[in-house]
């Protein structure tokens, strides 16, 4: 019988390290420490400064409605910058390499434009990827100054649209 008891405890043992280990490699590499933002009026946000003769390229916005979501990642959104009609995004996430960045347009009330920025998936690796990319909105109306921008991004807590 003692050898039973003994050989039952070595069995809890190894299920409870096997169990504690599976659930730290689920971890992600994104800070909890996010929170969802309110409304952002681009007036608002500080202009993004280039040095020297650098052209800088827009990426286009793509439409929620036309376009799945089913291989993409949300982000944690660390700052934005206004820059001539451009939205500057510097954002992170955790993955295997960078991707692909997409700026989704939900929706639109008036001025009020509600967005969501991804990435294409970058695997389930535990590396924490930083990023920065520039999405044009004009195609959101003729004046990007007057926008209202609302992410259903989280923001890191560090974030301030002044």
């Amino acid at each position: 019988m003692r050898g039973f008891s003994s050989l039952a405890l070595i069995g809890i043992l190894f299920l409870g390290a096997c169990g504690s280990k599976k659930s730290t490699s689920q971890e992600k590499a994104v800070p909890s420490s996010a929170v969802p933002q309110s409304k952002i009026k681009m007036q608002d946000l500080e202009p993004y400064e280039i040095q020297g003769d650098v052209a800088i390229a827009c990426m286009e916005l793509e439409k929620a409605s036309e376009h799945s979501d089913s291989n993409l990642r949300m982000v944690v959104i660390q700052d934005l910058k206004n820059f001539d009609g451009c939205l500057v995004v510097q954002f992170q996430y955790s993955g295997c390499s960078s991707t692909e960045a997409h700026l989704r347009w939900i929706s639109t009330d008036t001025n009020n434009h509600q967005l969501a920025l991804y990435v294409d998936n970058p695997g389930d690796c535990e590396m924490l990827i930083e990023e920065r990319w520039h999405f044009d909105l004009q195609v959101l109306g003729p004046n990007p100054n007057d926008m209202i921008l609302e992410f259903k991004n989280d923001f890191s807590a560090d974030f301030s649209a002044n």
